[in-house]
């Protein structure tokens, strides 16, 4: 979304979010604060990306830019991660996200900013660690790990695409139909190195978005 003056709209759909803030040669995720009538600020936070930490938007180079929800999925913080999805709400939009748009308002009460900036940039990027590596990173923490942006591994070994478990003894449960079941095979099988052999359970219906 692109926006023609800070007083215009930005100011009241920007504030107090996370955006994925695209400009002529960086994408980059910010926390957007408003600082006056015609000021906006954009903390990009301290994730190790090239250009400076914060920028001051301006009726002269909002222009310029264009601000996006970024992608959403697991987040990943030390030793926890939280599924996140959008929640419209009339009255709070935000073109970012931001706790009272999300499904999930743990990363936002409990982490800073700058955490909050890094998990969500490593979530665009699809930065997580190889299935083996977060196989046993789950195993040590016994909680949930990410290895993609929809698909987690906990200390149990028990498999979860968004926040259902889609794996219990050894068995693959049932998603909304065969297309969504043989994407899920295909691509399980394909981020997990053929770890998982399964036999088609019918315990559950699942729907997919497509994305992973």
């Amino acid at each position: 979304m692109q926006f023609d003056c800070v007083e215009e709209k930005a100011r009241t759909y920007l504030p107090d979010s996370y955006c994925r803030v695209k400009g002529k040669f960086h994408e980059r995720i910010a926390f957007i604060q408003a600082l006056d009538r015609t000021n906006l600020a954009l903390n990009f936070g301290a994730y190790s990306v090239e250009g400076s930490s914060s920028m001051s938007v301006t009726n002269k180079n909002i222009q310029s830019l264009e601000f996006l929800s970024p992608p959403l999925g697991y987040l990943e913080f030390v030793n926890k991660s939280y599924y996140v999805e959008r929640v419209p709400k009339r009255g709070v939009y935000r073109v970012g996200i931001c706790e009272r748009s999300s499904t999930n308002v743990s990363p936002f009460a409990n982490h800073s900013v700058n955490d909050i900036i890094t998990a969500l940039t490593k979530c665009m990027t699809k930065e997580y660690l190889p299935f083996e590596h977060a196989r046993k990173k789950a195993l040590g923490l016994k909680a949930k790990v990410p290895f993609s942006r929809k698909y987690a591994i906990d200390g149990s070994g028990r498999l979860f695409y968004e926040d259902d478990v889609v794996e219990s003894d050894g068995r693959l449960l049932k998603f909304g139909n065969e297309e969504a079941l043989e994407f899920h095979m295909h691509n399980i099988a394909s981020l997990t190195d053929g770890y998982y052999q399964f036999t088609i359970g019918k315990k559950k219906s699942i729907d997919y978005d497509g994305d992973i």
